[in-house]
């Protein structure tokens, strides 16, 4: 469907989005670029990278006060990027709401559900899920029993999905993947655009800035064929 953004029989571009499920800058980033689709009047085909900001983050997680204290060492040290993160938000019709957000979780079983979305052509759909259940409502999307939700809400079987998780399938495959974004395509932070394997387009970017590139991306793979 032109101007979208999952699979569509004739697709303009295909990109490959390196995220992570609770990175604010990856959820404003990923509307950045819907806007520019929209304005474009394109087809375009997003798949969806791994990437864990904090592989060592406890399969638990941790209260999100304290990773946040431990990363910028007081209250208001974060609070200048907040407000940047919030109008950036704002300006897309973004709803970020740092004061739900009560829980830092470890993100590869989310990873792993994002994976078997795009097995059943509805990535999209889950990464939206996923965002939104996070910094919208303040869930936990390293719970099973939440990310089984999402799935469902999204069209996949959420009961399936908990046994899947619960059984462990996938584990190592998503954890390499999440480790190739940092060794294989020298991803060191998120969010990164890869626009048709011409260009990566590192960080949350302006709508302005995709419409202006995707062009010059569009030309060159024209030219290639």
């Amino acid at each position: 469907m032109a101007g979208g953004m999952g699979a569509a029989a004739t697709t303009d571009l295909s990109i490959t989005v390196t995220s992570d499920a609770i990175c604010p800058w990856c959820y404003v980033g990923k509307h950045s670029l819907q806007r520019a689709v929209r304005q474009l009047g394109i087809s375009v085909d997003v798949s969806w990278r791994p990437f864990q900001l904090d592989p060592a983050m406890p399969r638990g997680g941790m209260p999100y006060g304290d990773y946040m204290l431990r990363k910028f060492g007081s209250p208001r040290g974060f609070e200048g990027l907040r407000q940047r993160i919030e109008g950036f938000a704002k300006e897309l019709g973004v709803d970020i709401e740092f004061a739900r957000v009560t829980h830092r979780p470890n993100t590869l079983d989310a990873h792993r559900v994002i994976h078997w979305a795009g097995e059943q052509d509805c990535q999209d759909a889950v990464v939206e899920g996923l965002f939104a259940a996070f910094f919208k409502r303040g869930l936990d999307v390293g719970d099973a029993g939440v990310l089984g939700d999402v799935a469902s809400q999204a069209g996949m079987d959420g009961d399936e999905i908990r046994v899947w998780l619960a059984e462990g399938r996938d584990e190592a495959l998503v954890r390499e993947l999440a480790d190739d974004a940092r060794t294989e395509h020298g991803i060191t932070g998120v969010p990164a655009f890869d626009l048709g394997g011409v260009i990566t387009i590192p960080g949350a970017q302006s709508s302005e800035t995709f419409v202006r590139m995707i062009p010059r991306v569009l030309e060159k793979l024209s030219g290639a064929r």
